[in-house]
């Protein structure tokens, strides 16, 4: 009731200063949810109560948004015999991001980020061995403003974006090697590279079971993935394949202009729960990052900023459909994907539904492998960035 009447609100007051209509709706949903939930109290309650483990580690995130990363980062602390404590933002928690594995070894708490203050000040909380930050930059600025100076040694975040090092609390973290990365592009001695790609225990999906199923995860935004050439390689796929197919695209925004002869190929589900996104993952035979090298703003992946798709392509053993020179950047390659140059979206799809079972099943275990020696690698970072 409490978010609905301040949507209520934003809706009359935004159009006299927020003119697009889509930026009006993302800004809407985004501090439409900077309130404080009635169940923080009931948690913050219970948070205090907990006693706190032997050798446990807090892991916080101060965004309604990436949860995704979150059970990875557990599940390294876990590996590594710590007990897990994860507190995130009430409409985060109830994206219910950990995955049933993970919930019989986590305690979890749904509490608002005003309150983190609150929770680093109490004094149980200088009893975690290690305080982590999924996110360095919350709704109301950089995360250092929670901590007290004497846990400050004990402090990590997550940089998703270099942009966040123009602040000056966060380039403190940087010069003080406290940040974690999904992708240390040029091999900054100052980062550590330690990617969450853990969702639970996955089995690759079927590929004798049909419909092929594609599928893309994330905001359609032209800034972030080509959606108009996903439809275009649709309607092109159609006409030349008998193969029977779907594309499963999942995602906060609406597609526009899709013609009624390539809707029925798409299976569209906006708004997803993490839960139901996993589910509809490991049904998932192919994946499509739709990554665009001549979008000046989307080769930023090339090389600042993480995109969270091979966590997903990893965790999930689903095989990538991508441009080759993102592939490079993020251990892809034709052993493990189906590449493709410029933007030849269509011929590798199509190449994708002619693949044979024993091909593609190679390709599923070129991925494991990888995915093993990103867990490995990202382990002995994370070993090494707490020992200092």
């Amino acid at each position: 009731m409490q978010r609905r009447i301040l949507q209520l609100l934003m809706k009359i007051i935004c159009p006299f200063f927020i003119w697009n209509k889509e930026k009006r709706k993302e800004f809407i949903r985004h501090h439409s949810r900077i309130t404080v939930s009635f169940c923080s109290f009931a948690n913050l309650k219970r948070f205090k109560n907990d006693p706190v483990l032997e050798n446990s580690v807090l892991i916080l995130e101060p965004n309604d948004f990436h949860g995704e990363v979150m059970p990875g980062y557990a599940e390294y602390f876990l590996k590594l015999g710590f007990n897990v404590d994860v507190v995130s933002v009430p409409a985060l928690m109830k994206t219910k991001f950990l995955p049933q594995e993970q919930l019989k070894k986590i305690r979890a708490y749904a509490v608002d980020e005003v309150f983190y203050k609150k929770i680093l000040h109490d004094a149980k909380s200088k009893f975690y061995k290690y305080i982590l930050f999924t996110s360095v930059d919350g709704m109301h600025g950089p995360v250092t403003r929670y901590i007290p100076n004497d846990a400050y040694s004990k402090l990590f975040a997550v940089l998703h974006s270099k942009e966040h090092l123009r602040k000056k609390e966060i380039k403190k973290l940087y010069d003080d090697k406290k940040l974690f990365v999904l992708r240390n592009f040029n091999n900054d001695k100052n980062l550590w590279e330690i990617n969450p790609h853990y969702f639970g225990q996955n089995k690759p999906a079927d590929i004798k079971n049909h419909p092929v199923n594609f599928i893309m995860v994330g905001l359609i935004d032209p800034k972030k993935r080509n959606s108009q050439l996903m439809i275009d390689s649709i309607a092109n796929l159609a006409a030349k394949s008998e193969i029977p197919f779907k594309l499963t695209v999942i995602s906060r925004r609406k597609i526009k202009n899709v013609p009624k002869s390539t809707s029925q190929y798409l299976n569209i589900r906006y708004n997803l729960d993490y839960d139901k996104m996993y589910e509809e993952m490991k049904r998932a035979h192919f994946f499509l990052p739709l990554l665009d090298p001549k979008n000046e703003k989307q080769r930023a992946y090339l090389s600042e900023l993480s995109t969270g798709s091979p966590q997903l392509i990893m965790g999930f053993l689903t095989p990538a459909i991508i441009n080759n020179e993102y592939a490079k950047t993020y251990f892809l390659n034709s052993e493990n994907s189906v590449l493709y140059k410029d933007n030849e979206l269509a011929p590798a799809m199509l190449a994708a539904l002619n693949m044979t079972a024993e091909t593609y099943n190679n390709m599923t275990q070129e991925l494991k492998t990888m995915q093993q020696e990103r867990f490995n690698s990202s382990l002995n970072n994370l070993k090494k960035a707490l020992h200092g």
